[in-house]
């Protein structure tokens, strides 16, 4: 089954919270923490060469997450951020759709002086393809930013949280070369 891919808008939000409230792991779980991507997204607004999704199914809850993809008008290549819609925080970045392309990648990055060869794990399963785990094992929700957060407070709660940090610095290491490859500027 294909999971139903949305823009990150607060209309997404409420139109999946109306069909979706009856289920408690949405309610407790995916509901706080797309509110806090979506409070994040407003703190990243310069980053147009961002396209904020959700991912979600309640068929399997380990299948929903939230997507940051870097823009590719020719579809040629799927670079993107990915957050697991699941209790313990997992920032992650695919360096495309398959594992061909993220091999082919990796070394320019490392060719390019971006990333050292084992500053980020690379994490891959039978039914995953590879991809960079950014966070760390400090990275973390704030659990009472996620029991308070609601549909008035979300761009606000988040505007201090140490995980801007994470982004920040996520964003400005990644998203400028990886643009210049979809621009055709670096080339593979």
């Amino acid at each position: 089954m294909k999971i139903p891919i949305e823009p990150l808008t607060l209309d997404t939000l409420r139109n999946l919270k109306e069909h979706n409230d009856w289920n408690d792991h949405f309610r407790l779980v995916v509901y706080p923490r797309i509110l806090f991507w979506l409070g994040l997204k407003k703190q990243f607004e310069e980053y147009a060469s961002l396209d904020w999704k959700i991912h979600f199914t309640p068929d399997n809850m380990f299948n929903n997450f939230v997507s940051m993809h870097v823009k590719d008008p020719r579809h040629v290549f799927n670079f993107h951020f990915q957050i697991p819609l699941v209790e313990k925080l997992s920032f992650n970045l695919f360096l495309g759709d398959s594992t061909y392309n993220f091999f082919e990648i990796h070394p320019l990055l490392i060719k390019m002086g971006l990333i050292q060869k084992d500053e980020y794990q690379i994490k891959a399963t039978s039914a995953t393809i590879p991809r960079l785990v950014l966070s760390t094992q400090n990275s973390k929700y704030d659990k009472s930013t996620l029991w308070k957060i609601d549909e008035k407070n979300y761009a606000d709660i988040v505007r201090h949280d140490p995980l801007i940090n994470l982004l920040t610095s996520s964003f400005k290491k990644f998203v400028p070369p990886l643009v210049k490859i979809i621009e055709g500027d670096l080339k593979l």
